[in-house]
């Protein structure tokens, strides 16, 4: 029975979601939904109403399992907070991971991690030729990246936003400051895209031509195969 009258109840909400003409349509929208969507699954909380839109609301729960909708023109589409595949979630939830510098030194090959790792011999800052190449270096410590975060956050200071904690520096000036990939676009940038010609990258070439020689597969090497020791060799 319990069922039953969710489906019946549904059927106002379907109406509703329909942009049903009639006044009661009009009241009820303009009193609670204010911008939101009905079948948001916060749209009562800590709001007092009337047992007719409680009813409503129960009924939309209904819709929202089986409900679909066309992005057209995005005007409406929250990239990150629409459930764009089923049983997963919204976006936000599955593709952005909490900053902190550990997170960071696990992720992002700085010099400093390529001495680590066996890949490089100069530990050193590539663009201020000062200091180590390490994560908190390449987010605040390098004037390159001061002068960038200035430009595109248009408050940032030296100090003492960047004399602080790393992962108080991170929680401030990245989650506080509202950037957005369409204001990045249209800033001032001097851009420029390089081709680098096969001889530019002889290791990759030979990897390139030794894997396309080898059956389909992961092959693990614990030292340069013979046919590409000698560019490495060179190449380090």
């Amino acid at each position: 029975m319990k069922g039953m009258n969710q489906a019946l109840l549904a059927k106002v909400g379907w109406r509703i979601l329909q942009h049903n003409n009639g006044i009661w349509c009009h009241l009820l929208k303009h009193k609670y939904l204010n911008n939101k969507s009905l079948t948001d699954p916060d749209l009562n909380k800590g709001v007092v109403c009337s047992s007719t839109w409680r009813g409503t609301a129960f009924g939309a729960k209904l819709i929202s399992k089986g409900l679909k909708w066309r992005v057209r023109d995005g005007c409406q589409a929250l990239f990150w907070l629409d459930n764009w595949v089923p049983k997963v979630g919204i976006l936000r939830e599955q593709a952005t991971i909490t900053l902190s510098e550990d997170t960071l030194s696990q992720t992002v090959l700085t010099n400093e991690q390529r001495c680590m790792r066996g890949m490089g011999l100069d530990a050193s800052c590539p663009r201020c030729l000062s200091g180590v190449e390490n994560i908190e270096h390449l987010l605040k410590g390098c004037m390159d990246s001061i002068g960038v975060w200035e430009d595109i956050s248009k408050g940032i200071t030296c100090s003492p936003t960047f004399l602080g904690n790393m992962d108080a520096w991170l929680s401030t000036n990245l989650r506080n400051n509202e950037l957005s990939c369409k204001s990045l676009i249209f800033e001032e940038w001097d851009c420029s895209v390089k081709h680098v010609f096969r001889e530019g990258n002889m290791l990759a070439d030979g990897l390139a031509k030794l894997g396309h020689a080898l059956d389909v597969g992961v092959y693990f090497f614990e030292d340069p195969p013979s046919a590409i020791a000698e560019v490495f060799a060179n190449d380090v």
